[in-house]
């Protein structure tokens, strides 16, 4: 097999394997690895192995409707990572996922918006002949949903949701000079606008852990008023460090979650949280949220 071949063979594992059926009962463990006992600081930039400077990308993005992408965009999206957005349930401008086993599971939720971007990040080979970094990074926000359709409220009458924060950066074109072209860190955050609108309950992950070419399942569930909702999904990673820098519960939160480390093929990162607000969230009228993200690459 050659060495596209593996990578392509790589993306496949990754984007079509997932945690177990769920079984609707919230508090599900999060993410598994070896715990790290203190939370891991992200860095900005900086040198390589002495030969070329780094890359790096980073963006934030209010969560205004005009800023997200279009529904099919979303679903082809969903599509390449293994998800597949049930046609049959949609209702008005909303598309309900149906779990998917194996591929990762979204419980009782019901797409609202999304909001990505795609780069490629080339960092500077001296010797010359750089590699190239495809980079793709998506927000897309659900709220969760009865068997009926209808939006869940809590015992405080907020409507619930859940923020699925991913990102993903692959080598797709080596460098001849320069053979060492790594990953080496992703991060994303998400923070109330500073209304307090918006109440932080909880995050998967929630711990930072050490992985060494490990499987992790990131989840978060809970139930509310009888009704269990949420998501997981499995992440690879061949080394390096994952789990959040910052998390802020309560209202005006605040959630920030990262990997670094070394990877020479595909690296995928995933983060959940569950957030409340006393009115539906449509992203018209007003925005409640930031989005930041931010991506290094180098040798």
């Amino acid at each position: 097999m050659t060495e596209k071949d593996n990578k392509t063979s790589r993306r496949k594992v990754l984007s079509t394997t997932g945690a177990f059926a769920l079984t609707g009962i919230a508090g599900v463990q999060g993410a598994s690895g070896k715990k790290h006992d203190d939370e891991h600081p992200g860095k900005s930039g900086g040198k390589g192995k002495g030969q070329s400077a780094d890359a790096t990308l980073s963006g934030s993005v209010k969560l205004k409707a005009e800023n997200g992408g279009t529904k099919q965009e979303w679903k082809e999206t969903m599509e390449q990572r293994g998800r597949n957005p049930s046609s049959s349930l949609e209702s008005g401008d909303s598309v309900q996922i149906a779990q998917e086993g194996e591929a990762g599971n979204l419980q009782n939720l019901t797409y609202v918006d999304h909001w990505k971007d795609t780069a490629q990040l080339s960092p500077d080979c001296k010797p010359g002949d750089d590699a190239d970094f495809d980079i793709e990074h998506l927000c897309t926000v659900y709220k969760a949903v009865d068997s009926d359709n209808n939006i869940v409220q809590d015992s405080n009458g907020d409507y619930r949701y859940i923020v699925e924060l991913w990102e993903q950066a692959e080598v797709t074109d080596e460098s001849t000079w320069c053979s060492s072209a790594q990953v080496k860190e992703l991060k994303s955050e998400i923070h109330d606008n500073q209304y307090d609108d918006i109440t932080f309950h909880d995050r998967d992950p929630s711990t930072t852990y050490d992985v060494n070419d490990e499987r992790l399942t990131v989840r978060q569930y809970a139930e509310v008023n009888g009704v269990a909702f949420g998501a997981d999904q499995v992440v690879e990673y061949d080394d390096g460090t994952f789990g959040p820098d910052e998390w802020t519960p309560g209202p005006g939160g605040d959630y920030v979650v990262s990997w670094e480390g070394e990877d020479r093929t595909v690296v995928d990162m995933i983060a959940f949280v569950d957030i409340g607000s006393e009115s539906q969230i449509d992203f018209d009228d007003w925005t409640p949220m930031t989005w930041d993200y931010y991506t290094r690459v180098g040798y």
